[in-house]
């Protein structure tokens, strides 16, 4: 005779789950919107300009004449973008993980090599070309980098120990920590709209919002995170339709900064 699971551990679990595939799902479309943005605006200008047409775009510093390393890495870390955002949310379907293997696993090893390059490439982009908001953006993103090199390697151990529940949790940690910059984008632009909104000046508190923003896209998504894998393990049934309901306004203030970045500043570069 089968034998049920006792009440307090079941109750909950699926608004759980709900709460975070629909993060999830937001999440990405969200980064398919970046990588389209990063296609047409960045990518067509490289296709049609090579790397004098950086200078054409948006991004200070993103060609200097002479500096042939320095232009390149600029490059590729935008261009380097596309496989981040574009498949690496792909990485935790876990229908590609259970019918295509060998897909996951070589995409996987695709994935940590964009993102570790792209950290190299953004260190370089921060404190060699300058190309960062101030000396606590860049040290904010050089954390950041330096969490992308831990967490692959904590994530390698246990796929090759065979412990894929926690190469499941270090692959989490990896995905948000490697789109950092994203939330940031997503952030600003979503205050932006909010301020404009409520008929506050931005300028005005912009500085603020970078600061409040750059911390913020480390501590809160690796926070909901933790908040998730507590709920998953040890919450009772209130706890975890609690932090059901904390995703769920997650997603909603994201899906806000995904519409508000998408409509500010993506579409109309792109159609520009």
């Amino acid at each position: 005779m089968a034998v049920s699971a006792p009440p307090h551990l079941t109750t909950g679990v699926p608004a759980l789950r709900f709460s975070a595939r629909l993060w999830f799902i937001v999440a990405v479309l969200g980064q398919w919107l970046f990588v389209f943005y990063v296609v047409f605006y960045y990518g067509g200008r490289l296709a049609s300009g090579g790397l004098v047409a950086m200078s054409e775009t948006h991004l200070r510093g993103g060609y200097v004449a002479g500096d042939g390393v320095g232009n390149v890495a600029v490059a590729s870390h935008v261009l380097l973008a596309i496989l981040i955002q574009g498949g690496g949310g792909l990485q935790l379907v876990s229908g590609i993980r259970k019918r295509a293997p060998r897909l996951h696993h070589w995409t996987g090893r695709v994935f940590l090599v964009a993102v570790l390059l792209n950290s190299i490439s953004g260190l370089y982009m921060n404190w060699v070309r300058g190309i960062n908001g101030g000396t606590f953006d860049a040290v904010s993103n050089t954390v950041t980098a330096a969490l992308i090199f831990l967490f692959p390697p904590l994530a390698l151990r246990h796929a090759m120990a065979g412990r894929s529940d926690g190469h499941r949790r270090w692959a989490l940690r990896l995905f948000l920590v490697a789109n950092a910059v994203w939330f940031v984008r997503v952030g600003v632009y979503g205050s932006v709209y909010v301020a404009d909104q409520l008929n506050i000046d931005f300028g005005g508190i912009a500085s603020q919002v970078f600061v409040v923003m750059n911390i913020a896209k480390l501590l809160v998504p690796l926070g909901l995170l933790e908040l998730y894998f507590w709920a998953q393990r040890r919450a009772s049934s209130t706890g975890r339709m609690v932090v059901a309901s904390v995703l769920v306004a997650a997603t909603l203030v994201m899906g806000l900064g995904v519409y508000a970045v998408t409509t500010l500043r993506w579409l109309p570069r792109v159609l520009s």
